[in-house]
Parts: C-alpha cells; sequence; structure tokens
C-alpha cells in the first residue's frame, strides 16, 4: 500500500489511501493498547468490534438493496409514461443496440 501510494503514483493519490494508512495505525494502536489489557476486556472490545462491522455490513447491504429497488421502480415508472405518451423510445441498452446492428449488417 505504502509503495504503491508513493512511488507507483509519485504522491498523487495520498489522500486516496490515507484511509488505509489511518485504518493500519489503529490496528497497530489497538494491539500495542491489548498486549498490556486484561483477557476479559479484550473480548469485549473484539466484541464490539466485531458487531459494528457486521451492523455497518448489514445496513449497507440493506441501503443497497433499496437503492436498486428504487432504480427498478423509477425504470418502471418510466416505461410507463413511454408507453402512455405514445413516444417511440427505444429501452434496448447501448450494448444490445450494438449487438442488433451487427445481426442486421451481416451480409454488407
Amino acid at each position: 500500500m505504502f509503495y504503491r501510494s508513493e512511488f507507483y503514483y509519485l504522491e498523487s493519490k495520498i489522500s486516496y489511501y490515507l484511509r488505509y494508512y489511518l485504518i493500519s495505525f489503529f490496528l497497530i494502536i489497538l494491539s500495542i493498547v491489548s498486549y498490556f489489557i486484561d483477557h476479559k476486556i479484550k473480548v469485549k472490545i473484539t466484541m464490539l468490534l466485531v458487531s459494528t462491522s457486521i451492523g455497518l455490513y448489514l445496513s449497507e447491504g440493506i441501503l443497497t438493496l433499496r437503492y436498486i429497488n428504487s432504480v427498478n421502480t423509477q425504470e418502471k415508472l418510466f416505461q410507463e409514461v413511454i408507453k402512455k405518451s405514445g413516444i417511440k423510445y427505444d429501452t434496448r441498452t447501448r450494448i444490445q443496440a450494438y449487438d442488433d446492428s451487427i445481426k442486421n449488417n451481416m451480409g454488407l
């Protein structure tokens, strides 16, 4: 990580890697501190960090699924408006349109 940030990108992406530096620093400090604390406290800290991580990942997954559903709903509403208005609109993706144009121009 340090090599890529400092030498490969010539420090141009240091702001991108800053969060990884901070996480690494936090984990190093936590490991040094954990050497001096009691086993029960280590278990509690570990449970706190693991449960927080699981909660954050679950909330991110739920928000992602909601976003996907809202995009699909918006697309369906858009399709309904197009059908009601009578406007001829091509709903194919760029790849589908490209594939269809290749199929139509095979004899050229």
